[in-house]
């Protein structure tokens, strides 16, 4: 199996935590240390297009996503989740 590097994103502090709903074909990105989340849209392409950026706490690791629009992020300030509602149709 051989990868291709089709496009890059830069998501501020160190390494990335990433979710991915295949419903949507959104992908959901946070720099270790950041205190954003980016909701990005993967392209047939194979580019990405910035849909959204909000703002979560900076400390936590882990992400997941549902097929409902709804992506969980770990919040290590109050040992719980930040669920974020995705309100963009899917990419084709």
């Amino acid at each position: 199996m051989h990868g291709e590097l089709r496009a890059g994103f830069e998501a501020g502090g160190g390494e990335a935590i990433v979710a991915y709903d295949h419903v949507r074909h959104h992908l959901y990105l946070r720099g270790d240390g950041s205190a954003t989340l980016d909701l990005l849209a993967t392209c047939r392409s194979g580019e990405l297009g910035v849909l959204a950026t909000v703002s979560i706490s900076k400390e936590g690791h882990g992400a997941s996503a549902d097929d409902r629009g709804h992506v969980w992020v770990a919040d290590a300030t109050t040992g719980g989740v930040f669920r974020v509602t995705d309100p963009f149709a899917g990419t084709p």
